[in-house]
């Protein structure tokens, strides 16, 4: 489950999955990013998450991390500048009325994320075991 920091006038926005986890789904199962609704007879993406060498945002439509978490693990990581007057209990359900859809829309995908990652190193390994090299 993804975490929120307050720091000062910024909140950090910690993701459960590591950025290279994101990284490896987009290049080989992009469609695990993305949360779709049906609408009709067709399927439409309504959030997704990815990472960007640019400047990160977050939004009712997606997230774009634009870092990694210093602790050594690697998460992806999103710093967001956030001015509030609010104090403890009141901060936090400010954060949470501005980035709670964001965030629980995140927590679905983080959920199913890792049995994805497990699915693409196995079918890289037979990809590489299946590779001579003379």
């Amino acid at each position: 489950m993804a975490k929120i920091q307050i720091v000062g006038n910024a909140a950090i926005l910690t993701s459960a999955i590591k950025a290279e986890d994101i990284r490896l789904a987009a290049k080989y199962r992009p469609e695990s990013l993305v949360l779709t609704k049906k609408d009709g007879n067709e399927t439409v993406p309504f959030f997704a998450i990815g990472m960007t060498d640019g400047t990160g945002k977050i939004n009712n439509v997606g997230v774009s991390f634009d870092g990694v978490s210093r602790d050594g693990n690697g998460y992806a990581t999103l710093t967001i500048g956030f001015r509030s007057d609010a104090t403890g209990g009141e901060l936090k359900e400010e954060v949470a009325d501005k980035f709670g859809i964001a965030i629980t829309n995140l927590n679905l995908i983080e959920e199913a994320l890792p049995a994805v990652i497990e699915e693409i190193a196995a079918r890289k390994a037979a990809v590489v075991s299946a590779i001579e090299v003379e």
